[in-house]
C-alpha cells in the first residue's frame, strides 16, 4: 500500500512560496485583483439565461409589496407614514439587495469540503481579497441585469408612488453607509463559508443567518413599526446597517448631527467583523492538511 504523507498548509506555503517570489511580486498587485474582477463579470454574462427568473422573482416580489402595503393603507394608514414613503422605501431597499446579496460562502465551503481549498492556498493571493474582488464583479453584473430593468420598470409603473430625494450631501452619505454595507454583508458571508472547517455542510447556517436578516434589517417591513424593545435588540446587531440606516439616510430621516455616531457604528461593525475572519483564518490554517505522497 502506498505511504501517504501528510504536510500542514503552512508548509505547504512554505515550499510553494519560493517557487513563487517571482511571481508574487507581479500577481499580488492590484493588477491581478483588477483581472480576477474582470474575468468575473466576463464569466457571468456567458450564461445570461441564469438573468431571467432572478429578475422575473424580483419583478414578483415589487408587485407583491404593492399589493401589500395598498391594502394596508386602504384599511388603515399608519401613524406618520404615507404610501409614497413606504413604496420609495421598498424600492431603494431593492437597490440596496443587489449590493448585499453575498455569495463567496458558496463557492468558499465547497472548496474546503472538496479538499480544493490547498490550491487556492498556494496560489499568489491573498484568498480574502480574491473573493471579494468576485463578490464586487458580481454587484456589478446584478446591478447591470437586474437592478437597472427593475429600476426602469418601477419608475414607469409606480413613479407616483416613488419619490427619489435629490439632497446631494444625503447621497453622498448614503453612497458611504452602501460601501459600507457590501463590506458588513461579505464578511459575515465569508465568516459562513470558513465555518465549513467545522461543520460539512454550510447552508442551513447560511439560511438562518439570511432569516434572521431579513427580519432585523429592515429589508421587508422599517423597523420604525416595530417595538422600541425589538429596536433595541436590532441595534445590537449588525443587521440594520444593511438596509434601514442606509435607506433612512437617504430618505433625511437621519441628520447630519446624528450621522457621524451611526456611521462610526456601522463602520466598527466593518472592522469587527475582518477581526473575526482573521482571528478564525489563524484557527483554520491549524486545521487544514494537505494529502501527498
Amino acid at each position: 500500500m502506498r505511504l501517504l504523507i501528510f504536510r500542514s498548509a503552512e508548509q505547504i506555503w512554505k515550499v510553494s512560496s519560493s517557487k513563487c517570489i517571482k511571481r508574487e511580486k507581479g500577481m499580488t498587485s492590484m493588477k491581478s485583483y483588477i483581472r480576477i474582477f474582470h474575468k468575473t463579470i466576463s464569466t457571468s454574462f456567458v450564461y445570461r439565461s441564469n438573468f431571467y427568473m432572478p429578475m422575473l422573482a424580483y419583478f414578483v416580489f415589487v408587485f407583491l409589496q404593492f399589493s401589500l402595503w395598498s391594502a394596508v393603507f386602504a384599511v388603515n394608514e399608519p401613524k406618520g407614514t404615507t404610501m409614497s414613503q413606504m413604496m420609495t422605501y421598498i424600492f431603494i431597499g431593492m437597490m440596496i439587495r443587489f449590493l448585499t446579496t453575498a455569495s463567496a460562502s458558496d463557492q468558499l465551503s465547497q472548496e474546503i469540503r472538496e479538499g480544493k481549498i490547498e490550491l487556492m492556498l498556494i496560489r499568489p493571493y491573498n484568498l480574502f481579497l480574491f473573493f471579494l474582488a468576485k463578490q464586487l464583479a458580481q454587484i456589478v453584473v446584478d446591478f447591470i441585469t437586474k437592478g437597472l430593468p427593475l429600476l426602469g420598470i418601477s419608475l414607469l409603473f409606480l413613479s407616483p408612488f416613488i419619490q427619489i430625494p435629490y439632497n446631494l450631501s444625503n447621497w453622498l452619505y448614503f453612497g458611504f453607509c452602501c460601501m459600507n454595507a457590501v463590506l458588513i454583508a461579505f464578511c459575515m458571508d465569508y465568516i459562513i463559508g470558513l465555518m465549513a472547517f467545522w461543520i460539512i455542510e454550510t447552508w442551513q447556517l447560511r439560511f438562518l443567518v439570511q432569516d434572521i436578516g431579513n427580519v432585523f434589517s429592515g429589508v421587508f417591513i422599517p423597523l420604525w413599526f416595530f417595538s422600541d424593545t425589538f429596536l433595541w435588540i436590532a441595534n445590537l446587531l449588525p443587521y440594520p446597517y444593511l438596509y434601514f440606516y442606509p435607506i433612512n439616510v437617504l430618505l433625511g430621516n437621519v441628520d447630519h448631527a446624528s450621522f457621524l455616531p451611526q456611521a462610526l457604528i456601522g463602520l466598527s461593525w466593518s472592522i469587527g467583523l475582518v477581526g473575526v475572519i482573521m482571528i478564525m483564518w489563524h484557527f483554520c490554517k491549524s486545521r487544514i492538511v494537505i494529502q501527498g505522497g
